[in-house]
């Protein structure tokens, strides 16, 4: 497995409903042939993949999917870590309360703050460059950026191959917003930049 690079897919994946493979979000639809090339780069260089699902969407449960390495928030489950090295494709467990509203009261759209087996995670993938995308950009792309600076992780924000979160939390969704987060993020160390020059840099 490649060790300088990884790709974290925020939100964008879910289980399908046959439960027999992943699916994508409705609200990522615009964006999925963008999705479908980073994916393509991340096999070809043999790069980890991590990815989330939407609080609101169809969780991975443990052995969902034999490719996938699911790795649960409680910490004293560790069994998981023993299969690291025979996985590409990782899932890391949310919380979810069920309801929306609860959701962004409770923050669970913020893997690193409920998920603490994220940490170590990153740190037996040994990749320190991490390409990061996805959906709810206001939420759940912000908080796991920070999530993975505060692991001491370098990030790469794929602007363009986000998707805003939905309207009604307080300031999300607008475009003053998604600028305020994109100057957060760079000031605390993330760089970003396009698909398109992503691809064009080749191997990195």
């Amino acid at each position: 497995m490649n060790r300088e690079i990884g790709f974290f897919d925020v939100d964008c994946r879910e289980l399908n409903a046959a439960g027999t493979g992943l699916g994508y979000r409705p609200r990522v639809e615009p964006i999925v042939p963008a999705l479908e090339k980073l994916y393509a780069r991340a096999r070809e260089l043999d790069a980890p993949e991590v990815f989330t699902t939407c609080c609101s969407g169809r969780m991975l449960r443990e052995a969902s999917l034999s490719e996938v390495l699911f790795v649960p928030m409680d910490p004293a489950q560790s069994g998981w870590t023993a299969r690291v090295p025979a996985h590409r494709l990782f899932y890391l467990e949310k919380a979810t309360c069920g309801v929306p509203a609860e959701n962004y009261k409770q923050r669970t759209f913020d893997a690193f703050r409920y998920n603490r087996n994220a940490p170590r995670l990153f740190e037996l993938l040994g990749a320190r460059r991490w390409v990061v995308f996805g959906n709810g950009f206001d939420l759940c792309v912000n908080t796991t950026v920070r999530g993975l600076l505060g692991c001491g992780l370098a990030v790469h924000l794929i602007a363009d191959v986000t998707v805003a979160a939905a309207r009604g939390y307080d300031d999300c969704g607008t475009e003053e917003n998604r600028r305020r987060v994109l100057e957060d993020l760079a000031g605390l160390g993330a760089t970003v930049g396009t698909l398109a020059e992503f691809l064009e840099a080749g191997r990195p």
